[in-house]
């Protein structure tokens, strides 16, 4: 009877061992494939390119709903989080200065590697524009690691695919939208905008190099007009910045990003630096920096957007991914399954051949 008791308490801490990872899997946490030294680097890129080797301890590597394998960088902890999605053409590294900014401020922050770029792992032709599952993605990375509330910020294309993934984000505290295009794009983020109600943050320049002058100026402003919150700012500065240059400053000696002209170019980014920061704790903390904004109207604006259907802002719903993550199968699933029945089918098998009754014991019990 003691070895009985024995084994069935040997398999229910086996059981109590193999569940906690099935649910790990399921809430999402398992889509983060590797840290540190195991994440690959981008040492195919030029030395301009290439993400400082130091930062190496900060990387994470990320699975997408789609399958395709991210390279990231996460700095700072905490229950705020905020993905910060670079622009195309830039190389990752151009983010590095607000991040760590923010970062400073007290923020989790996630920057990473687009599809496509190494050393992200490429996607099929059809999939390849949909940036806006790595936003998902990476959102789901600060939600494992802790967030509660996740504000998401995107230059150029990269804020063009935040504001379509940012309707599917339930922590969702607010959105940051710099040089993003609205028009001619494989994602419609104007659609998805009519959805935002948490506060929004656009910001343009007047000559952005990008494009002819005025362009993208025309397509942050319909960003802006299509944005549902009651609670928006948009600006306008001058100059040709793109993107996150229009926030920060770079070393002289970065390889990465544009320099300020001249002190007043500089000081203008740090005026815009300024207003970001204080925009993003306006966010978090739920405070109005507006005076049009009603106190309940704000409550209503901090709430976050029911996430819509996952194709409602595809252009072609035909490139529409099959959900892996948000669905909740993990793509550990199998192997999670595999150990817990052959676990069970192991420990079982012993339990019987430890258990059988042997021939000579019951011999002389029939003898006596």
């Amino acid at each position: 009877m003691k070895k009985i008791l024995f084994f069935i308490l040997l398999l229910l801490i086996v059981t109590a061992a193999v569940l906690p990872v099935y649910a790990k899997a399921e809430d999402g946490t398992s889509i983060i494939t590797a840290t540190g030294e195991a994440v690959p680097t981008d040492n195919g890129k030029t030395d301009d390119y290439q993400f400082p080797a130091e930062y190496q301890e900060k990387a994470v590597q990320f699975l997408t709903e789609d399958g395709v394998k991210l390279t990231g960088y996460l700095f700072g902890e905490g229950e705020k989080g905020i993905t910060l999605a670079h622009a195309r053409g830039w190389m990752l590294k151009s983010c590095l200065p607000l991040a760590e900014r923010l970062a400073d401020a007290g923020y989790q922050v996630i920057i990473w590697e687009f599809r496509n770029t190494l050393p992200s792992e490429d996607a099929p032709a059809a999939m390849s524009q949909r940036w806006d599952l790595d936003v998902l993605v990476a959102a789901a990375v600060l939600r494992a690691r802790g967030a509660t509330q996740i504000l998401c910020m995107g230059a150029s294309y990269g804020g063009t695919a935040t504001a379509v993934a940012a309707t599917e984000i339930p922590e969702l505290v607010g959105l940051c939208i710099l040089s993003a295009p609205a028009q001619d794009m494989p994602i419609d983020p104007i659609r998805a905008l009519e959805k935002i109600t948490v506060p929004a943050f656009f910001a343009v320049s007047t000559e952005d190099i990008q494009g002819a002058p005025g362009v993208y100026q025309e397509q942050v402003e319909a960003l802006y007009e299509a944005c549902a919150s009651t609670d928006k700012t948009f600006h306008l500065v001058d100059g040709p910045d793109h993107g996150t240059d229009m926030v920060t400053i770079p070393p002289s000696n970065a390889g990465y990003g544009t320099l300020p002209k001249d002190e007043q170019h500089q000081k203008q980014r740090e005026e815009l630096q300024a207003q970001l920061l204080q925009f993003i704790g306006h966010a978090f903390d739920g405070i109005s920096n507006t005076e049009d904004v009603a106190p309940n109207e704000m409550d209503s604006a901090v709430d976050a957007p029911k996430p819509p259907a996952q194709d409602a802002f595809i252009r072609d719903a035909a490139d529409a991914a099959p959900a892996k993550v948000q669905s909740g199968i993990s793509p550990n699933l199998p192997l999670v399954l595999g150990l817990s029945i052959g676990g069970t089918v192991i420990f079982t098998v012993v339990l019987v051949i430890l258990l059988w009754p042997r021939g000579k014991k019951h011999k002389k019990k029939f003898e006596k």
